[in-house]
């Protein structure tokens, strides 16, 4: 771990994912509360979602992430317009909801991705 070109902060989570298993974090159950929610909660990510991945240098499960979560709220939501005779209070809560799950996602999903890039190689879907 210490030849990977990163922060401390970002070595001592690598650790974590190391000890929780690796990517699949299949020993994520042995941790204490704080080492997983260190592993599985950054606040940047949560804030500020696909700008933070790029930041991170995570462009293409930024631009993917988000054209999915888009194109997956539009569709509910004509789903909802449409066939379920939704009224506009309906429609604003579930596209709040929408933006939240969107942050949430970037907020679970940064430690791992970026963890994948660094130390695994891997670069993305294609």
């Amino acid at each position: 771990m210490n030849q990977v070109d990163v922060s401390n902060k970002w070595k001592a989570r690598f650790t974590l994912i190391e000890k929780a298993g690796g990517t699949k974090l299949t020993k994520l159950n042995q941790l204490s509360f704080t080492e997983k929610f260190t592993i599985i909660f950054s606040i940047w990510g949560l804030l500020f979602g696909p700008i933070y991945y790029l930041y991170l240098g995570l462009w293409r499960k930024a631009i993917s992430y988000t054209l999915f979560l888009a194109v997956f709220i539009f569709v509910f939501s004509l789903f909802l317009i449409m066939w379920a005779d939704v009224d506009k209070a309906t429609l604003r809560m579930f596209l709040n909801g929408g933006q939240t799950g969107f942050s949430v996602l970037f907020s679970v999903l940064a430690s791992i991705d970026y963890y994948k890039k660094v130390v695994v190689g891997d670069k993305g879907w294609w």
